[in-house]
C-alpha cells in the first residue's frame, strides 16, 4: 500500500510519465539534477539568439527573462541553475558562430 523509502532519497522515483530529463545520477549522497522540457527550450533559444544576433542580443535576452523570472516566481531570488544553463547555450553560441566565422573566412 504505502513505500517506504529511505532518508537518503529527497523524494520517491519519478513515475515513467513525467516530463523530466535526467541528466545524470550520482551516488546517494549527492542531489539528482533533473532539467525540464521548457529549460531545453529555452537554451535552445539562447542559442539560435546568440547564434543569429551575436553575443550582445544572447546575453541581454538571458537577462532579462531571469529578472522577469525572478520577480514573478521566485519572490525575489536569482534562481542560478536557469542562470548556468543560459550562460552555458549563450557560450555554445559563441563557439559555434566562432567556428563558422573561421571557416568561411
Amino acid at each position: 500500500m504505502w513505500k517506504v523509502y529511505p532518508l537518503r532519497f529527497a523524494r520517491p522515483p519519478m513515475n515513467k510519465g513525467t516530463n523530466r530529463v535526467k541528466l545524470f545520477r550520482r551516488t546517494s549522497i549527492y542531489k539528482q539534477y533533473y532539467m525540464n522540457k521548457n529549460d531545453i527550450k529555452g537554451m535552445s533559444v539562447y542559442f539560435a539568439l546568440t547564434l543569429l544576433f551575436g553575443t550582445t542580443v544572447g546575453m541581454l535576452s538571458l537577462i532579462i527573462k531571469e529578472n522577469s523570472d525572478r520577480v514573478a516566481y521566485y519572490n525575489g531570488k536569482w534562481n542560478k541553475g536557469d542562470i548556468v544553463r543560459g550562460c552555458v547555450a549563450v557560450g555554445a553560441g559563441i563557439l559555434v558562430n566562432s567556428i563558422i566565422t573561421v571557416l568561411l573566412l
